[in-house]
């Protein structure tokens, strides 16, 4: 997510081993105040072992984990809920989740007083030249999980700046 990666770089999110709700504190009572064993790099890495049915259940179903997480009145709130997988543990395996992607627009939020999108706008996009784009949500929450449209040629230039390690144009 190249926005966290920016906020990262610009000294406004620190350790990425630090845990995730620390990103959420008006969520602690959810978390019963134990340390959520899910660090920021597990988000990043979708190596967190939450118990996520996304490929069980047709994204037509209502049971499945993101249908039911759209639909949620709090999507930061849904994914918090969520329960290691037991026998697992963060950072074990790759499984991707895209209740994670929501989480990491809400570490954005929190870390740099603005939703993803309008950060993302400040830091990425105008730099870009993109300028027609739509982050979709069904909720307060930018839905950072899958909820961004851009134009091709615009993905392509996300694409050069992840092969130009970061640079643009040079």
């Amino acid at each position: 997510m190249e926005n966290l990666g920016i906020a990262h770089d610009n000294g406004l999110i620190g350790d990425l081993d630090q845990p995730i709700q620390y990103f959420f504190p008006k969520y602690i009572d959810i978390l019963h105040t134990a340390t959520w064993p899910v660090s920021l790099k597990d988000a990043l890495t979708m190596s967190a072992g939450l118990d996520w049915n996304k490929w069980e259940l047709p994204i037509s179903d209502p049971e499945n984990e993101v249908i039911k997480m759209l639909f949620s009145q709090d999507m930061y709130d849904y994914v918090l809920k969520r329960n290691i997988v037991t026998g697992t543990q963060p950072g074990d395996k790759f499984e991707y989740n895209s209740g994670l992607s929501v989480l990491l627009g809400g570490v954005i939020l929190d870390a740099t007083g603005m939703p993803a999108d309008t950060y993302a706008e400040k830091t990425l996009f105008n730099q870009l030249g993109i300028q027609h784009y739509n982050w979709f949500s069904l909720t307060d929450e930018v839905h950072t999980g899958g909820g961004l449209w851009l134009q091709p040629r615009d993905f392509l230039k996300m694409g050069q700046l992840v092969l130009g390690r970061g640079k643009w144009n040079k």
